[in-house]
């Protein structure tokens, strides 16, 4: 019952932390791509100074050095970009098998828990039929003008009713 159905949530609760694992890996890649964004962008700016008609008078390794750094901080750029698509496409293969197993290690817990369910069931049954109300307290129950007498339309409802309006007359 309840306890052999306790291992297969035990295995949900596992697959569930693999996958926050590997999202806060995603996340932390994306993280380090925004931190080389600023650099980029600003290695961006200073190299576009230098196709400007009217710019700053360079000397020749001036320009070379912020080539080079604009290289360099694009070169960085990507790589983190790569990395984190990496991480995102990780996480985009192992998806289904995941939901394929969690689903699979639920289903085993509801089949553990419930491979008794027609026992309980009976014993529900015995348990409802020694707490049957005696007649009178039914009509206490479902007054004809009450909220629950007008739902009668509902199922269930309605044998309630039924019983209160009869117990009454």
């Amino acid at each position: 019952g309840l306890h052999s159905g306790t291992r297969h949530m035990e295995a949900v609760q596992y697959l569930l932390e693999q996958c926050r694992e590997q999202s806060a890996e995603a996340h932390e890649a994306f993280r380090s791509r925004d931190s080389a964004w600023a650099p980029k962008a600003r290695c961006d700016r200073r190299a576009a100074e230098l196709r400007k008609r009217f710019g700053p008078r360079l000397l020749l390794a001036e320009k070379k050095a912020r080539l080079q750094e604009k290289h360099q901080a694009d070169q960085e750029f990507q790589q983190r970009t790569d990395e984190a698509a990496k991480a995102v496409d990780d996480i985009l293969n192992r998806r289904w098998a995941i939901v394929g197993a969690i689903a699979w290690e639920i289903c085993r817990h509801h089949m553990a828990v419930f491979k008794d369910a027609e026992k309980t069931f009976a014993g529900f049954n015995t348990v409802a039929n020694t707490l049957v109300p005696p007649v009178p307290t039914e009509s206490q129950m479902v007054a004809a003008d009450s909220v629950i007498a007008s739902c009668n339309a509902l199922p269930g409802v309605r044998e309630w009713v039924e019983k209160a309006r009869s117990a009454a007359t």
